[in-house]
């Protein structure tokens, strides 16, 4: 029997089975999968209210951040990281899968449509609370300053993949996270 997690919710408490295979199944789906790859632009309505893990990847030139440091910023009251992406971490074969492009963010979620998005929206809009979707925004905007929702639109591809386990949906993001080192995944509190 696999292992079970609690997760706390706002309406009660929920016990989740963690199955191993199934993380490593699906992190390995979204490594090499061609379906779910798509421009930021063309989120589908398939995945409306649909659970799971996906990554932001960027398919422009990588010199793009190469020697390149940014205050790269985490949640609300927390001072931002000075990060070098250097080349040793933005050409490193973990960081720039071949079929992915450059990994920029890989992120969970209750609903990928929704979330998506928010990240797709949240590239001009102004910030309003810190989130996920204000890290990306903020690196986006130190990089392209006024050019940062065109570039973003532009070279910013999805891959995601679908999993209604909120635990498994954990273990996945940071499997991947730990696989794929994408740029922005710096948080100050870790």
């Amino acid at each position: 029997m696999p292992p079970r997690a609690k997760v706390k919710s706002a309406v009660a408490v929920r016990t989740y089975a963690v199955d191993p295979e199934v993380i490593a199944a699906a992190a390995h789906t979204f490594l090499l999968s061609v379906h779910n790859n798509f421009p930021v632009t063309e989120i589908p309505d398939t995945i409306k209210k649909v659970g799971g893990v996906y990554g932001l990847f960027w398919h422009g030139p990588s010199d793009t951040f190469l020697n390149r440091t940014l205050g790269v910023p985490g949640p609300a009251h927390k001072p931002p990281i000075d990060v070098e992406f250097n080349r040793a971490w933005v050409r490193h074969p973990a960081a720039v899968h071949p079929k992915s492009g450059v990994a920029l963010y890989v992120g969970t979620t209750n609903d990928l449509h929704k979330r998506l998005s928010q990240h797709r929206a949240a590239s001009v809009a102004v910030i309003r609370q810190e989130s996920t979707t204000s890290q990306v925004r903020k690196v986006l905007q130190k990089l392209f300053g006024a050019h940062a929702k065109s570039e973003f639109e532009k070279y910013v591809r999805v891959r995601y993949v679908a999993n209604a386990n909120a635990a498994e949906r954990f273990f996945i993001e940071q499997k991947l996270i730990g696989e794929l080192l994408p740029l922005f995944n710096v948080k100050p509190e870790h």
